[in-house]
């Protein structure tokens, strides 16, 4: 019986450990009909709470380690998260230092200073749902506000974020990690 125990925790980690996700030409090629199945549970809940802790960080800001929201080890493609804001040249972060010290001349700036971000609108829409990756994109409108209550600049930006499923043993107990963006883009 014990035999039988082992071999099943040996092959359930080996499959679990291949590294199976839905490439993006996949995606537009089938579209969300080959992905209905992996999409029947919603995380939106998730992807929601996640997003609302980043921008409470942000509003405190508390900038030292705001790269645990970002995600850098991605299955899909090999670089760091990626940010696209205005007419800027889009900037990739390689390790989370690079994020953190990002976030903390962010903080420091002027033009930061007593500015608040306000969540106007918010929509979640699943995008990919494999069973090894599971992306969501937010389309979120924003007000930043500073400390008077006065409109400085409405946004809208789009956050992707993504989450893989735990492999091997740490599976049996916990599905999938925690959501983490990997892109920003300003619309």
């Amino acid at each position: 019986m014990k035999l039988y125990y082992s071999l099943l925790l040996i092959i359930t980690g080996i499959l679990w450990g291949q590294n199976k996700t839905i490439s993006v030409f996949d995606f537009m090629s089938n579209g969300l009909k080959s992905n209905e199945k992996a999409l029947e549970i919603d995380y939106s809940t998730e992807v929601k709470k996640t997003f609302n802790n980043y921008i409470k960080m942000l509003n405190d800001k508390d900038a030292k380690n705001i790269s645990q929201f970002f995600y850098f080890d991605r299955n899909i493609w090999n670089s760091g998260p990626v940010f696209h804001i205005g007419d800027n040249s889009p900037i990739v972060f390689k390790n989370p230092q690079e994020l953190d010290s990002f976030f903390k001349k962010w903080k420091n700036s002027p033009k930061n200073k007593n500015i608040d971000i306000e969540i106007e609108y918010m929509e979640v829409i699943p995008i990919s749902g494999g069973e090894e990756s599971k992306i969501y994109s937010l389309d979120v409108h924003s007000i930043r506000r500073n400390s008077k209550g006065e409109k400085i600049r409405i946004t809208r930006n789009l956050y992707f974020f993504q989450s893989d499923r735990v492999k091997g043993i740490r599976g049996l107990f916990t599905k999938w990690k925690d959501w983490k963006i990997y892109l920003v883009s300003e619309v």
